[in-house]
């Protein structure tokens, strides 16, 4: 897919209200606005007040307003918005906008395959051959008579973008499930077309997913991301695909009590962090590093990607309490269920992940 000439400001004009307008948001968008220096955690606090460093979130309703958001923080933050709309603007204790939770996101009408290519400097055959992958991808979708995605280039892969009539969450509650099966589907019988391009499909699905705005990019970061699509085309029989999916059954089943926070609550049998896991902690600096979100200095270090690492590094030392993970995930203080409103279903994902890997 060739890449337009057209200057960056041309670039961040279009493509930006053009995927907006694909977004076919009838209610708030919701955008950030990610410095690079920021780091999470109370602790670091000073540093990113220093820095200037804090998420900057917004809600808006308009293509005027989204552009304008870009233009503001696009080359110093990376901006971001979320896929499907928020049915209103969530603010804090203090009146300041806040990140939308997913049991707060009551439909979906989009969602996209992120294709990520690991290869640091792509030759020109490289290039020829993740074109060729794309249109065979068009295919794929074709043969089940599934409209072709719309494409948008990232600037380290691609993203495949599908629309489809709109899904309440009440009428299914399980659709982030089958948007990631749908897209594992697609991974499992590209597995080899993958491997030999170097890339990799991203796992997450969840209701409140953020994509970096196309026609952006990531600070001092020379290439801008690229949105491919026109009108926005709704998919029903993507829609009769997804809800007629069979779902494998879930490695565990949890009775659900309490007060519903954070998505969903937890078995009783799983209340507090086990003691063994608070000894292990205690006795071993790099595990309580983990599990106080430092000390990460590679890969994803966001609050999902230190809990992923603290399951997996619990499990290489022993511990093997499907239960006992539970708990660690749903009480570790700055982990992605206390401080982003991760639900059960995520932390379920996030410890199935960590055992298969």
């Amino acid at each position: 897919m060739a890449h337009s000439g057209m200057d960056r400001k041309a670039i961040l004009d279009s493509d930006v209200r053009a995927s907006w307008r694909w977004l076919g948001h009838a209610g708030y968008t919701e955008l950030v606005a990610l410095h690079p220096e920021y780091r999470p955690g109370k602790e670091h606090y000073e540093h990113n007040k220093s820095h200037d460093a804090f998420p900057r979130t917004a809600y808006v309703r308009s293509e005027e307003e989204v552009v304008a958001f870009a233009r503001k923080h696009h080359g110093s933050r990376m901006v971001c918005y979320g896929i499907n709309e928020r049915p209103k603007a969530y603010l804090n204790e203090r009146g300041y906008p806040r990140a939308a939770r997913e049991e707060e996101i009551p439909s979906t009408k989009s969602f996209f395959i992120d294709i990520d290519i690991k290869a640091k400097q792509p030759s020109q055959a490289h290039a020829q051959a993740t074109e060729k992958f794309l249109d065979e991808a068009d295919s794929f979708f074709q043969d089940l008579s599934l409209q072709k995605p719309v494409h948008a280039f990232t600037g380290r892969g691609y993203h495949l973008l599908f629309a489809y009539p709109s899904i309440r969450v009440a009428d299914c509650p399980d659709v982030a499930e089958r948007q990631r099966k749908f897209a594992n589907d697609f991974r499992d019988s590209y597995h080899k077309d993958l491997a030999d391009l170097e890339a990799e499909i991203d796992a997450t699905h969840d209701l409140r997913r953020m994509a970096k705005i196309y026609g952006t990019a990531k600070p001092h970061v020379g290439v801008v991301s690229r949105f491919y699509g026109a009108e926005r085309v709704e998919d029903e029989q993507l829609r009769i695909h997804l809800l007629g999916m069979a779902l494998p059954e879930r490695p565990l089943s949890l009775r659900r009590v309490g007060d519903g926070s954070h998505g969903s609550s937890i078995d009783a049998v799983a209340m507090k962090t086990p003691r063994l896991v608070e000894t292990m902690i205690a006795a071993d600096p790099s595990l309580r590093a983990l599990y106080e979100g430092e000390g990460k200095h590679a890969g994803d270090s966001s609050r999902s990607g230190y809990d992923y690492v603290l399951i997996r590094e619990l499990r290489a030392r022993g511990f093997d309490s499907i239960e006992g993970m539970i708990a660690t995930l749903w009480y570790r203080p700055e982990g992605a269920v206390q401080k982003s409103g991760k639900g059960l279903d995520y932390v379920l994902r996030t410890i199935a992940k960590a055992i298969a890997s």
